[in-house]
């Protein structure tokens, strides 16, 4: 009887510890099943994020697993018109940086270290911008479009630019400066359009 009583003393006074100790236990920062399941290939951006917050994937190795998928499936696909991987990876790698500078005070912005495609039809400072189109095969803007722009406000790499139809003018996407986008889940057959290198790409992983 007594050791019973004393088991059942040692419980409790277990128990209002644990209690007692949960509100600062709360506080500690660690993810969650969800985001430890991530899947670099197929996870959401909202995935993406959480699991770059939580450390269980850096910017660079997201950005460089990304450029590792492209290189395996675009031959196939031709999802891009444009890559820029040097410059996207040297972002990613200063990302991380900033990421451990700011670890305790959490103060990064919403899409920190994420690694975006940009539709081909939308400007991009310094890289080249086709809209499909012959005329524009060269040419390079100074400034960012809005989307654009706000994207790298909010932290997101941009890694190159995506496949469209000239001038987004159709449901396919085929120019005469890359050529026709594939889907990814039947050659023969067309990813839609306009947005169809960015679909494919998606669909990819």
């Amino acid at each position: 009887m007594s050791r019973s009583r004393n088991s059942r003393r040692s419980f409790l006074k277990a128990a209002s510890a644990v209690a007692a100790s949960a509100p600062f236990i709360s506080r500690i920062p660690r993810a969650d099943a969800q985001t430890n399941k991530f899947d670099p290939n197929f996870g959401t951006a909202t995935q993406a994020v959480k699991a770059l917050q939580s450390g269980v994937i850096s910017s660079r190795e997201l950005t460089e697993h990304t450029f590792k998928r492209i290189a395996k499936h675009d031959p196939k696909i031709n999802a891009f018109v444009t890559l820029i991987e040097e410059e996207a990876t040297e972002q990613a790698k200063n990302a991380d940086e900033l990421t451990a500078r700011n670890k305790v005070s959490g103060k990064l912005p919403k899409l920190h270290g994420l690694p975006v495609m940009v539709k081909d039809s939308f400007a991009t400072a310094g890289v080249r911008t086709t809209s499909g189109s012959k005329q524009l095969e060269e040419y390079i803007p100074k400034d960012d479009a809005v989307v654009a722009a706000r994207l790298k406000a909010a932290g997101a790499i941009i890694i190159g630019k995506t496949n469209l139809p000239e001038f987004a003018g159709d449901w396919q996407s085929y120019n005469l400066v890359a050529g026709v986008t594939n889907n990814p889940w039947d050659l023969s057959r067309t990813p839609g359009g306009s947005t169809g290198g960015g679909a494919a790409a998606l669909a990819t992983g």
